[in-house]
């Protein structure tokens, strides 16, 4: 009787596994999706906020319109075929110039005193944007290691 115990208990067990490693396929496919839909929007807020910003909310009078667009804008649509379609190079290159505009957000929300919402709002816009890049990197399944045999 003991020994059937044991056994009822070792199959409650394994099914009990089996069923955690079913699932776990799932939940990282979920959390997968959910940052790069997360990514993608925080994207779209970031590339339409800095770009309205710069030539219709406020345009800068000091400085070229044209020489802000080439520095803040131009490197944020440039990975963008590859963001779309999930590339993680292209989630790595739209990461660090989130951490740019980032920078530049806090610059304006502390320097500039018009335009001190714009600043906060880029500063959060880039955060969730980098962090939400962070996360779908983090959950993006790896391709297996190859070993070289010399």
């Amino acid at each position: 009787m003991a020994d059937s115990k044991l056994d009822v208990q070792s199959r409650e067990a394994t099914s009990e596994q089996s069923s955690k490693q079913q699932d776990q396929p799932a939940k990282a496919a979920f959390k997968l999706s959910l940052w790069r839909r997360i990514s993608l929007f925080s994207y779209a807020a970031t590339l339409l906020l800095t770009f309205n910003w710069l030539t219709w909310y406020s345009p800068p009078t000091e400085v070229p319109r044209a020489l802000l667009l080439l520095i803040l804008v131009v490197p944020l649509v440039l990975p963008v075929r590859g963001f779309i379609h999930g590339r993680a190079m292209s989630y790595v290159a739209v990461a660090m110039v989130a951490m740019w505009l980032f920078a530049a957000g806090l610059d304006v929300a502390f320097y500039i005193q018009d335009w001190t919402l714009l600043g906060w709002a880029l500063t959060g816009c880039s955060v969730v944007l980098f962090v939400a890049c962070y996360f779908y990197l983090r959950y993006l399944p790896r391709p297996p290691k190859i070993e070289h045999e010399n």
